[in-house]
């Protein structure tokens, strides 16, 4: 399926497609095809609820792909969690509750946003990890089953320690 295709299910009646391909297209030309497959492209599309949220996570990935010596994507991370799966032996003590795509996307930017409001910047990686950490938690300690609740929880009761100032 062509990105073109996808986005014109998800976008039926929209006004705002022009908005979508724009950034979708600057996607494409600003993130290596080599760190972002038209696969993992196609998945963050379609689990991206808002415009906004898919911009940041486009950002977050492209920051990330100038990083030298990475040896793990934080957006395949994203995958293995989202079904529940461990990842470099995460999970030994308490499983990663599973969450959609969609939901990590939205908490990414959830936290982004805390970070903005902050003055604070934060790798993706650390991003990752400290929203994987709250699913971790959650079998310990609350019943919340939304993550984005779940995650702005977290920075109001814990903040977020794995960062720096702008």
């Amino acid at each position: 399926m062509n990105i073109k295709k996808i986005l014109e299910k998800k976008l039926i009646n929209s006004d705002s497609t022009d908005l979508w391909f724009d950034s979708i297209d600057s996607a494409q030309q600003i993130v290596n095809a080599n760190f972002l497959s038209d696969k993992d492209l196609e998945l963050i599309i379609l689990n991206s609820n808002t415009i906004n949220s898919f911009n940041n996570l486009i950002s977050l990935i492209y920051l990330e792909s100038k990083r030298p010596n990475l040896t793990v994507k934080s957006f395949d991370k994203i995958v293995q969690y989202s079904q529940g799966l461990s990842y470099d032996g995460r999970a030994k003590k308490a499983t990663i509750v599973e969450y959609p795509i969609s939901s990590w996307i939205d908490s990414i930017e959830i936290v982004s946003n805390w970070l903005k409001e902050n003055s604070l910047r934060a790798e993706f990686e650390h991003i990752v990890d400290y929203i994987a950490c709250s699913t971790e938690e959650i079998n310990l300690t609350s019943h919340e089953s939304d993550l984005t609740s779940l995650v702005s929880g977290f920075l109001k009761d814990y903040g977020f320690n794995n960062s720096f100032e702008l």
